[in-house]
């Protein structure tokens, strides 16, 4: 008799658990359902910014310019014109040699003060090469066990974040550290930062200025570290702090410098550099980031004196030399650009950017037999790249050999499929994680010619997100069109600049996808 009340209490016990568990989930599932309707809720209101559904475009120099040609204006007009009862107002917000961190770091402000109903994206061009395997990528598991609960995950957080403040108190007892130890602990922050493991590297860092506040060293790793998650407000306390410590420490001038600049802050920037020339004059990475400064601003002798200078300074520097071959090149000294490229390569046989840009102006000067010697040059010292097997493939289709070109094009994408770049790679899922978080629409939009699939590898769920090719629509169109009608140069590998024509295609295909995904629903 005993052990049945035992067992009968027992029973009751489990299933009041089981229930209370059940209810829990219940309503945690009913909570995620009401957030993400009220965010589909507002995302088809209007009355946002006066009946105006806004659309914010953001990128690099493929949005920034072309003026009323531009994709974002064509993209205002092509969408006004379509009889669905809205009225759209596009902003573009592009802007030339940016890349995503800088997208990042402005992102907020710009939600702030414009209040789009929509962000559209295309960039990552400017964000350097692909290097990193997806091999070597921590891709989270999406199969781990169980997926579908939420109580499960809630657990599951609570419990990292318990370890991690048991971690921290342990920590914080440990005062008495030796130099080596310190030593150490900078060495292993490094090697996280120069392995993208970012979020292991603040915790380093900032372990660091635990240890010793005084370290302005650490502080200059640390803001590094926020800069390159685009965390610029951070870095720049960061580093005042780290000049507060060391008034001589010109890195970190340079460093402050460079979150001036990006955020158009050109005075300051200038300021900035000049002080870091005066404590280490005979440095020539402070007169390469001062030139960065004078381009953006498009005062271009100024940037061309002080890539010579940074030349002078260090004669056997690949990166000032390409660097004043790409502002040669953006300036239409073609000749000139191609001196500097070469003396790049001559200088670093192995600087992949440079055959870039190298072919591209062989490519714009028509110099088709330079562009075959360049390309079998970087062959025969195992130089590939997807950017390189597109220019492959337009010396091809310039020779009229489609079926060849297509060859070098599958390639391209499949150098892209196995190959990322991490700083593309965590400000795209940044991008997105801030837009959506605000309920605002968000459209990542690919290159011309090129395939979606790598953007679409870079997040782990495809909800929440409109992706938009404009791969098919540009090689259909090469069938009744030649490459200079689209495309003004060849800077990307396999598509350049787009002409008013290319920016009409972009405009159209994205505007259906605008109408189909978002207003016809």
């Amino acid at each position: 008799m005993r052990h049945a009340r035992l067992r009968y209490k027992i029973a009751v016990v489990s299933l009041a658990i089981f229930f209370s568990f059940f209810a829990l989930e219940a309503v945690m599932r009913l909570e995620e359902s009401i957030t993400i309707s009220l965010k589909h809720y507002k995302n088809i209101q209007f009355p946002k910014n006066e009946g105006v559904y806004c659309i914010l475009a953001l990128g690099d120099c493929t949005t920034a310019l072309g003026g009323m040609d531009s994709w974002p204006a064509q993209l205002d007009k092509v969408l006004n014109a379509q009889n669905t009862g809205v009225r759209f107002k596009v902003i573009n917000k592009g802007r030339t040699d940016t890349d995503t961190s800088v997208i990042v770091s402005k992102l907020d402000d710009l939600l702030n003060k414009i209040k789009p109903d929509m962000v559209v994206v295309m960039s990552g061009i400017n964000d350097g090469i692909r290097d990193t395997p997806y091999d070597n990528l921590e891709i989270p598991n999406k199969k781990r066990y169980p997926p579908q609960l939420k109580i499960y995950n809630l657990t599951r957080k609570i419990y990292l974040a318990i370890v991690k403040n048991i971690k921290r108190t342990r920590y914080s007892r440990k005062s008495n550290i030796s130099k080596n130890c310190e030593s150490g602990i900078i060495n292993n922050g490094n090697s996280y930062a120069f392995g993208k493991q970012y979020n292991r590297a603040e915790a380093i860092f900032k372990r660091k200025i635990e240890i010793n506040p005084r370290d302005d060293e650490a502080y200059l790793r640390l803001a590094r570290y926020y800069k390159k998650n685009g965390a610029y407000s951070q870095a720049v306390e960061a580093l005042k702090k780290a000049i507060a410590l060391d008034p001589k420490n010109y890195k970190a001038y340079i460093e402050l410098g460079d979150c001036y600049s990006s955020h158009d802050a050109f005075v300051e920037a200038e300021e900035t550099y000049q002080k870091a020339i005066e404590l280490a004059p005979e440095n020539h990475v402070t007169y390469m980031m001062l030139g960065y400064c004078y381009r953006d601003q498009r005062k271009h002798q100024q940037a061309e004196a002080m890539f010579k200078r940074a030349i002078v300074i260090n004669p056997r520097s690949d990166w000032a030399y390409g660097e004043l071959g790409n502002l040669y090149a953006g300036s239409k000294r073609c000749a000139d650009a191609e001196k500097m490229y070469q003396k790049a390569i001559e200088l670093d046989p192995r600087h992949i950017s440079v055959y870039v840009e190298l072919g591209s102006c062989y490519m714009q000067e028509n110099k088709i037999s330079e562009l075959e010697e360049l390309l079998e040059q970087a062959k025969k010292r195992n130089i590939y790249n997807d950017r390189l097997y597109a220019l492959e493939a337009l010396y091809y289709r310039a020779q009229g050999n489609d079926k060849k070109a297509e060859i070098f094009i599958k390639k391209a994408n499949e150098f892209r499929a196995k190959y990322y770049n991490p700083v593309t790679y965590y400000n795209y899922r940044r991008i997105k994680k801030i837009v959506t978080e605000r309920g605002i629409k968000f459209v990542c939009m690919q290159y011309p010619m090129r395939s979606i699939e790598p953007l679409k590898k870079i997040f782990d769920s495809n909800e929440d997100i409109i992706f938009v090719s404009n791969e098919k629509i540009f090689k259909e169109e090469l069938k009744k069109a030649r490459y200079e009608d689209l495309f003004v140069d060849s800077f990307g590998g396999e598509f350049g600049h787009a002409t008013a024509r290319g920016n009409r295609l972009i405009a159209e295909n994205l505007a259906d996808t605008i109408i189909k995904e978002v207003i016809s629903r």
